[in-house]
Formats: structure tokens, C-alpha cells, sequence
């Protein structure tokens, strides 16, 4: 009984998930996606690690990320890994698709109480 509760726990742990690659969504617009396994973990950590990868995307295209979405979920014990969600746009810091020119508000979504951007 011992070896097979390290058995699954190795499996678990192990057996993670992986961040995904950044994938275009349309004009200037882009969605990554990760997860991991680790017990205990929080979808926070892994919406962390997705700015990283989004922000050296944008910067090698000499832009900036600005996020549109996020959704995260935290791990829950033989149910669920933690799991995070981005989609993003790579726009400059000056011209038609600056950031300083974009008028979007934030609002909060008061059941959930994610922000997002309209």
C-alpha cells in the first residue's frame, strides 16, 4: 500500500503539464495557456510564468503586451491541476496601435472578481 501511494504521487507530480507556445488569435492578438500538476500550486504562479513568456514575445517584436483576458484555477487534489490562461496583444508604445491611445476600461466582474479589458 505504501509504494503505491508514492507510485501516484510520482505520477503527479511527474506527470505535470506543460506551458503551451504562444498562438496568434487575430490581428496583434495572441493566447498562451499552461498548467502544472504540482500539489498544491496556484493558477496565479502559472498566469505569472505566462506574462514572462508573453512579455519576451512582444519585446522581440519591439512591442508591448497588453493583456485582454486571463483566467486561472487553482490545483484541487486528484481533480484538477492548476491551470492559467492569457490572451494578449503585442502593440507600441506610439503609433495607431499604441497602448497610450487605447481608450478600453477596466471592469470588474463582481461574481468572479476577475478583471478583465473591454
Amino acid at each position: 500500500m505504501k509504494k503505491l501511494i508514492y507510485v501516484v504521487f510520482a505520477v503527479m507530480v511527474l506527470g505535470g503539464c506543460a506551458t503551451g507556445r504562444v498562438v496568434p488569435t487575430g490581428k496583434d492578438t495572441y493566447m498562451i495557456n499552461g498548467c502544472t500538476s504540482t500539489p498544491f500550486s496556484k493558477g496565479d504562479a502559472v498566469l505569472a510564468k505566462l506574462y514572462g513568456i508573453g512579455n519576451k514575445y512582444c519585446i522581440s517584436k519591439n512591442k508591448q503586451l497588453y493583456s485582454v483576458k486571463t483566467e486561472c484555477s487553482d490545483w484541487a487534489a486528484f481533480t484538477r491541476w492548476s491551470t492559467a490562461e492569457l490572451i494578449f496583444k503585442c502593440l507600441s508604445e506610439n503609433g495607431p496601435d499604441s497602448i497610450n491611445k487605447r481608450n478600453d476600461t477596466v471592469k470588474t466582474d463582481a461574481n468572479a472578481g476577475d478583471s478583465y479589458h473591454n
